[in-house]
């Protein structure tokens, strides 16, 4: 179903870069921007994991000089 409907919004499936848009990229985002928020209040129950170390190693992604909070 979301494969259907990331053309039917005008997005390309993979980028140049070689990135792809699937329901794990939203995931990630998802989390990443929570970190950035610094929102450390079930973040971990929000991904779904065990661990805050998964979540934190797992799903999110930090820019160079950010330092997220687990």
């Amino acid at each position: 179903m979301f494969r259907a409907d990331v053309p039917a919004a005008g997005l390309p499936f993979r980028d140049q870069d070689g990135r792809v848009v699937d329901f794990q990229a939203l995931r990630h985002t998802f989390i990443t921007n929570l970190a950035r928020a610094r929102f450390t209040q079930d973040r971990q129950a929000l991904a779904r994991h065990s661990t805050i170390t998964l979540t934190m190693d797992r799903d999110t992604h930090t820019i160079l000089g950010e330092q997220p909070t687990p």
